[in-house]
């Protein structure tokens, strides 16, 4: 299940975010396969959320970490994808789950990271999944990206 999650979710997210991510990775290994990243794409933005986000956040590279659980998510996974950053790889990364039980409760975690300087992470569920493709039919491609925009102006 956790494997066909992923590949749903790596397909969603190239569609989604075309042309400013490519080069899609899944199972990406980190220090001779002692590590891996779920999904990593390559940052190659010329112009909105993800341009800034690279040039003023060190985010040369979006790592992706697929959770399918249908209850909480807690530190232990924020841990997991906080450790994958790194100078070379960047700083960025986003979670994507089922659903939340405390939705409110994670994204204070996820606060909580960028004032521990370990980076900064976007969670996201299914409703807020629906939400991009929702945006991405009825919008230009300059708003398709809104939802991530307020998520990262809330860490910061």
């Amino acid at each position: 299940m956790a494997h066909q999650y992923e590949v749903l979710m790596k397909d969603i997210l190239t569609a989604l975010f075309y042309p400013w991510l490519s080069n899609p990775i899944a199972q990406n290994q980190l220090h001779d396969g002692r590590k891996r990243i779920d999904i990593t794409f390559d940052n190659v933005a010329n112009e909105g959320f993800f341009y800034w986000l690279r040039e003023n956040y060190s985010a040369p590279l979006i790592m992706i970490e697929c959770k399918n659980y249908n209850q909480d998510l807690a530190n232990p996974e924020l841990d997991q994808i906080s450790g994958r950053f790194g100078v070379r790889r960047g700083h960025f990364g986003l979670i994507v789950c089922r659903k939340f039980d405390n939705k409110k409760l994670f994204i204070q975690r996820c606060k909580d990271v960028p004032s521990d300087g370990r980076g900064y992470i976007i969670a996201l569920d299914d409703d807020d999944v629906h939400s991009l493709i929702l945006a991405a039919k009825a919008s230009d491609k300059s708003e398709r990206l809104s939802l991530l925009r307020e998520r990262f102006q809330d860490l910061i």
